[in-house]
């Protein structure tokens, strides 16, 4: 099912701007805005940048210990590799820890507060974490230890006592969400007064990793951080990347899941050599930490393909999904309850068993059309709780898990799924070129918040549609510059239709220049809607 969005006034976008009319139909229909119109913002926006600073600067001076204390996902590991980096900089040793999933938990500790005092350490830096540690503030306090808590996540009703806080809604700086490493990136260009490449470049794949919306700041420090990383200077980054192309695609699928995997699946304090592998020099030591990050990710597939196909019972008649395995790594529950959801289109909850063997810890993952956050948050079996609408994070009691299931499967017994409408913008065959492609790359990096548009090419000729030789995939050759490719969609085809309207997106064609892609995602025989 699809929608055509309204064109109208495009011409006047093509010559006002000098646009292909395909970019410029985008350009209205979507209400897109081109990159270069934005400008990225001054550290000092940031309310209480200046107090940060001075704090920062003064326990130089004074030659205090300093540590930073990080998170075991991508915005975490960046965040404390952009602070690591930036004091190596200043030629100023400091400490860091990224935690351990099963061993720490999330955000900062009592415990670790009394291992740092232990150590001799002055001031911590918290990153990504530490809004919501009133605990752990608190007994720092005791110690006359100082906290700075650079954190993007919800606060909750009152803040810890901790010494200063940036946050980018609460600061001042943005009305929406930004990852922790944009919040370090503009502490280090405050601190060095000079923009850091390799810092920014951090930015980049921690905005992607962590779904921020590419809007604004977001989006041009994306933009920014692709323009370096393309320029292949970011060895331990390109070896991730398999010396391709940096994209958005490529950070998304290839590079952010390698750096998630130490996090998901080891154990002890082997994590800390991510923030060794982000910010050495030594070319031996960056190859060595890259073959056993590839080797950790390549584990991390086969564990969570072979616990997907154990859970997955092919036949769901519920209007949820719930299951659980006592052995999963807890590490592993998000991305399998995403497999669940990306297959049958349903709301998915996944249970591992906590390291106490008293309780289940779960991951949810919802769809477009339905609030998972709602169902979640007063239900009666939930001992903790965090989530948005479309994922969430929760534990229950190991003897309640039989009632939670019951009770959300009663919850959503009424529930009533659509079919997923796609947005999309019509053109002829003629208006696709490379040049077109450039164009449109103006209005990027795409993804959430700013979604790659999606056009629609009526009446394709059955005959003019080839299939791959193991009779999976589609094939069409629009011009010299542009095929199509749809994966995976040959059954689609059916013998009684003549005509097939292809909705598909652009993408750089890797394997030739000046070539593109155009990936098709759905084949339909007729319209649906219209406007």
């Amino acid at each position: 099912m699809y929608k055509i969005l309204n064109v109208d006034g495009y011409e006047e976008i093509m010559k006002k701007y000098h646009l292909s009319s395909l970019a410029s139909k985008a350009m209205v229909a979507n209400n897109l805005t081109l990159t270069s119109k934005l400008k990225i913002s001054d550290p000092y926006k940031y309310k209480d940048m200046d107090k940060v600073i001075q704090t920062i600067l003064k326990a130089i001076n004074d030659k205090k210990k300093i540590v930073v204390y990080g998170d075991y996902d991508v915005d975490g590991i960046c965040s404390v590799a952009i602070i690591y980096r930036t004091f190596k900089l200043l030629n100023y040793e400091i400490g860091y820890y990224l935690p351990n999933r099963y061993e720490d938990g999330y955000g900062i500790t009592i415990e670790k507060i009394k291992q740092m005092k232990d150590k001799g350490y002055s001031l911590i830096i918290c990153v990504d974490n530490g809004i919501k540690a009133f605990e752990a503030i608190e007994e720092a306090r005791k110690y006359d230890m100082d906290v700075i808590v650079l954190d993007h996540h919800q606060k909750d009703d009152s803040l810890p006592n901790f010494t200063l806080y940036l946050h980018p809604e609460y600061s001042s700086f943005s009305s929406y969400n930004m990852c922790a490493t944009s919040i370090c990136y503009n502490v280090s260009k405050a601190l060095l007064n000079e923009e850091d490449e390799k810092c920014l470049a951090l930015v980049g794949i921690a905005t992607i990793g962590d779904v921020m919306p590419l809007v604004d700041q977001n989006k041009i420090l994306v933009k920014k951080a692709l323009e370096y990383l393309n320029t292949f200077k970011y060895q331990a980054l390109n070896i991730l990347n398999n010396n391709l192309r940096f994209d958005e695609m490529n950070i998304a699928m290839n590079i952010v899941p390698k750096l998630n995997s130490v996090g998901r699946i080891c154990k002890g304090k082997v994590i800390n050599k991510l923030i060794t592998f982000l910010t050495s020099n030594d070319d031996n030591e960056i190859k060595k930490i890259a073959s056993f990050i590839e080797k950790t990710n390549n584990e991390r597939k086969v564990l969570s393909d072979n616990l997907f196909n154990k859970l997955d019972k092919n036949d769901y008649k519920e209007k949820i999904i719930v299951e659980k395995d006592d052995e999963m790594l807890e590490g592993l529950n998000g991305i399998i309850a995403a497999k669940f959801t990306n297959k049958y289109h349903l709301p998915t909850i996944i249970f591992s068993l906590d390291e106490s063997k008293f309780f289940y810890k779960g991951s949810a993952r919802s769809i477009d059309d339905f609030d998972i956050n709602e169902l979640l948050k007063n239900n009666c079996f939930i001992e903790k709780y965090g989530g948005h609408k479309k994922a969430a994070g929760l534990t229950i009691k190991k003897e309640n898990y039989d009632l939670f299931s019951e009770q959300v499967k009663e919850d959503t017994k009424d529930n009533i799924y659509q079919e997923e409408c796609l947005n999309v913008i019509e053109i002829n065959e003629e208006e696709l070129s490379y040049k077109s492609y450039l164009d449109l790359v103006k209005f990027s990096p795409f993804g959430e918040g700013n979604p790659s548009p999606l056009f629609l090419i009526k009446n394709i000729d059955i005959n003019r549609i080839n299939k791959s030789k193991d009779n999976k995939h589609l094939f069409i050759n629009f011009n010299k510059e542009v095929n199509l490719v749809g994966f995976n969609l040959a059954n689609n085809l059916k013998s009684d239709i003549i005509n097939y309207d292809v909705i598909f997106k652009l993408e750089l064609n890797n394997m030739y220049d000046n070539k593109i892609s155009c990936k098709c995602l759905k084949m339909e025989e007729s319209l649906c809607m219209n406007k």
